[in-house]
């Protein structure tokens, strides 16, 4: 984590943690079904985020990847950032309805496929 806070929004939401995106940080995630990607970073962002070694460009902090394909995938440095928000989406309003259900009634927040960084 970023030992200083900052401050964005998205989709109506406020954020003011967020973790440095560095050579070493990798995250790692798996999904079941093709989906869509969004990274929520700093609001003057405009530099690159590595999405399974593919490089994004950041418009006004925010990445997004619209086709993701099931499997793990792995978010990675291209510029130095401050990722404060990792939102899936997928497909199916029905399947994304059933993925938050589960997921809000899991013990390990860290498998929340939405709010990672909120404080």
């Amino acid at each position: 984590m970023n030992s200083t806070d900052g401050s964005a929004t998205y989709d109506g939401l406020a954020f003011t943690k967020r973790l440095k995106i560095e050579s070493a940080t990798g995250i790692t995630y798996t999904t079941s079904i093709p989906s869509s990607l969004t990274l929520v970073l700093d609001p003057t962002f405009g530099g690159t985020i590595k999405v399974d070694n593919v490089s994004y460009t950041a418009s006004s902090g925010v990445v997004t990847v619209p086709n993701v394909t099931a499997g793990s995938h792995t978010i990675t440095k291209g510029s130095v950032a401050n990722l404060y928000y990792i939102k899936t989406q997928y497909a199916s309003a029905t399947v994304l309805a059933t993925k938050e259900n589960t997921l809000s009634e899991s013990k390990d927040t860290s498998k929340s496929c939405r709010n990672v960084f909120h404080d």
